[in-house]
């Protein structure tokens, strides 16, 4: 967990970003459905119904609806 919130700050340009600051962010953006949790994997999110609108051909990057629709998705 330290690791990711020091890469995430990395990315971020934040050097004072800390496990306690990144899982603050994580759980406002999951109360504000921008991030829903995936039932079949532990501590693994993906964009909710209110996340950011973007086009990929990849299918691990699959917006959900909304946080119901998120048990309807296949895993190949």
């Amino acid at each position: 967990p330290d690791e990711v919130a020091k890469l995430w700050g990395t990315m971020k340009q934040n050097d004072n970003m800390t496990f306690e600051k990144f899982s603050r962010a994580m759980r406002y953006h999951y109360r504000q459905a921008v991030l829903v949790s995936v039932p079949t994997a532990r501590l693994v999110y993906q964009f909710g119904h209110k996340g950011p609108d973007f086009n990929t051909d990849n299918p691990n990057f699959i917006k959900v609806k909304s946080e119901f629709d998120v048990h309807d998705i296949s895993h190949h």
